[in-house]
């Protein structure tokens, strides 16, 4: 349950407390009007008992009415504190939100900002291995071009030493 609060959205818990809020001012609403009722009755009990016996049977009647009435002022208070619970229970998980919301963004820019400074290094590090490879190719010709020298340089020395050879037999 916690995890669907948490999952929620500011505006999908404000909307939640707008109804709570609602639905408490319709539930005083509701038992103003019952009180309401309740002293028109109180009144017209008062002059019911003033009237003779015939009129005992909607004394009966009036009160029943009355302790109905009576009844739902009393669930409806407990109602509306049971609202204002909700809506107390609602406000603090919303602030309990908020402050993990501010957690879970601080984190997302501490690791926004790594991923920025690694990708700065990664850029470094690709520079530096072109540098390197360049440079080794670099090398690598000079190898080649100083190996065809030797190879030419051996070629003539065999050449050389054959004539030597030859000259010396001779």
């Amino acid at each position: 349950e916690e995890k669907q609060t948490l999952g929620r959205t500011d505006s999908e818990a404000l909307a939640e407390i707008e109804e709570k809020h609602t639905l408490a001012e319709k539930k005083l609403e509701e038992r103003a009007r019952i009180e309401e009722k309740l002293h028109s009755l109180e009144a017209e009990l008062s002059e019911l008992l003033s009237d003779s016996d015939s009129i005992s049977r909607k004394i009966e009647a009036q009160i029943r009415a009355l302790n109905t009435l009576s009844a739902e002022s009393a669930d409806m208070r407990v109602a509306m504190v049971t609202a204002d619970t909700a809506i107390e229970e609602i406000n603090g998980r919303g602030a309990s939100s908020e402050e993990q919301i501010k957690q879970y963004n601080a984190e997302l820019e501490k690791l926004d900002n790594e991923f920025a400074e690694t990708n700065k290094l990664l850029g470094q590090f690709e520079e530096i291995i072109e540098s390197n490879n360049n440079v080794l190719k670099g090398y690598e010709l000079r190898l080649a071009s100083k190996t065809q020298v030797a190879e030419a340089a051996k070629q003539e020395l065999d050449t050389l030493n054959l004539d030597t050879e030859a000259k010396k037999r001779r």
